[in-house]
């Protein structure tokens, strides 16, 4: 079964699969933006939880040195 494509009007980056009726991107420099786009985007989730995990053991530090001046 062979795919059929049909270009969408006034946009040479768009088709539509005569089957599913599904419109496509087939521009390829916009799909590895993209991707660059969702890893930029993970990486940063990624340091704001090592960020959070950081302030949170510093403030247990502190809590724990202050504990241990008191005594």
């Amino acid at each position: 079964m062979e795919k059929q494509y049909q270009k969408v009007q006034d946009n040479d980056s768009l088709v539509r699969n005569s089957g599913s009726n599904a419109i496509i991107n087939i521009n390829e420099s916009a799909y590895q933006a993209r991707l660059r786009q969702i890893e930029e985007s993970k990486n940063q989730a990624q340091q704001a939880e090592k960020i959070d995990k950081l302030e949170s053991d510093v403030e247990e530090i502190k809590n724990l040195l202050k504990l241990l001046v008191s005594k």
